[in-house]
């Protein structure tokens, strides 16, 4: 009986604890969970007040990054190419005063990582101004591209040519109202009014500088299209005239003051030959050269020199010349192409240089001066 009424109280005691405890323990645990959810809510809406926010003006000292000044168009023409052959995008930037017209339309290729990981499955890559920019994705390379035709505009206008050294370096040349200036890095600013004295002029300045006249190469950047260097593949040349001829959008384009564009495929080096002739006789008609025979035609790069030595050969005959060597005086024979009603007389074996007359009487006169 006693047994009994112990136990009884035992399990009266235990209950009176689980209902003193238990209701405690309920309660602590909705307090600790609700003050949790509490300090989410206060989060979430300290996270929202934020971004509510507008964002602060930059710190200073701080430079912030510039967003691109172009925008990125997909090339409607571009197909499911991905060799690197055709460009899949274009880089379009306004073209800031450059004195060219339209937009600028930067090419931009997209290859196959030849060496892949999980971010950069693909390579994009531009070039402007014969400098190759290469990112692993496009923000980045149209980031690049903005600083880059930034860089070539600082003074608020691109350069039109650019005239490349021998040792790799080059000085931009850029269009004025009175003619071209040429900004020599780390040196002075010439100004002449045409190109073919900025020409000499700058090569006479670097002339202490072990850089030679004929030395210097233009190379043209093209404004309004891609922003290529293409170099000239020939010059029309007098006493006072350099006008160098570059290939751009099957045609033959003459650059100087005014442009003079003669269409022409890639494999028409006889082009050159009537596009010579029309600028000739202008010079002639302006007063800047005696005679259109005056202007030869030189600097021909290689394979249009090639060309021209197939389309011209064999000779109709040859003309004789005489010079001193060495006390002594010889005969040279120098070989004489006909094409349509002008002779010509290559100066040099590699067709590089070519003279141009309308009749023999001519081109000898012409071979006189310019020996």
């Amino acid at each position: 009986m006693i047994t009994e009424v112990v136990a009884a109280a035992a399990f009266f005691l235990l209950l009176a604890a689980a209902w003193l405890v238990l209701p405690t323990l309920f309660v602590h645990r909705e307090r600790v969970e609700g003050a949790a959810r509490r300090e989410r809510q206060r989060q979430v809406a300290a996270e929202r007040a934020r971004l509510a926010r507008p964002l602060p003006a930059t710190p200073r000292g701080v430079r912030r990054r510039p967003a691109p000044s172009g925008r990125l168009v997909r090339n409607p023409h571009e197909g499911k190419s991905t060799d690197g052959a055709v460009p899949r995008y274009f880089f379009v930037a306004d073209p800031g005063g450059a004195g060219g017209s339209g937009e600028l339309r930067v090419p931009i290729y997209q290859q196959v990582n030849p060496q892949p990981d999980l971010l950069h499955k693909e390579v994009y890559t531009a070039e402007v101004a014969g400098t190759r920019l290469e990112a692993g994705n496009l923000p980045l390379l149209a980031e690049m591209l903005s600083a880059q035709v930034a860089r070539l505009r600082r003074n608020g206008s691109l350069p039109r040519y650019w005239f490349v050294l021998p040792d790799g370096g080059s000085v931009p040349v850029f269009a004025r109202a009175d003619g071209f200036e040429a900004r020599v890095p780390g040196g002075p600013r010439l100004v002449e009014r045409t190109v073919s004295r900025l020409r000499r002029r700058l090569a006479e300045y670097l002339a202490p500088f072990g850089q030679a006249a004929d030395e210097l190469t233009l190379a043209v950047l093209v404004l309004g299209a891609d922003l290529r260097c293409v170099r000239p593949v020939a010059a029309f040349a007098a006493e006072e005239v350099w006008l160098p001829v570059v290939r751009m959008d099957g045609a033959l384009v003459v650059e100087g003051a005014q442009r003079e564009i003669q269409p022409a495929d890639e494999e028409d080096a006889a082009a050159l030959l009537p596009l010579r002739r029309r600028i000739a006789d202008r010079l002639a008609a302006q007063g800047r050269v005696r005679s259109p025979a005056e202007v030869r035609i030189e600097e021909v790069e290689g394979r249009t020199a090639g060309r021209l030595r197939q389309l011209l050969s064999p000779p109709a005959g040859h003309l004789a010349c005489f010079s001193a060597d060495g006390g002594t005086l010889g005969q040279i024979l120098l070989p004489v192409f006909r094409f349509q009603d002008e002779v010509l007389c290559p100066g040099r074996p590699d067709f590089s240089v070519l003279y141009v007359g309308r009749d023999e009487e001519e081109l000898t006169s012409a071979l006189g001066r310019a020996i």
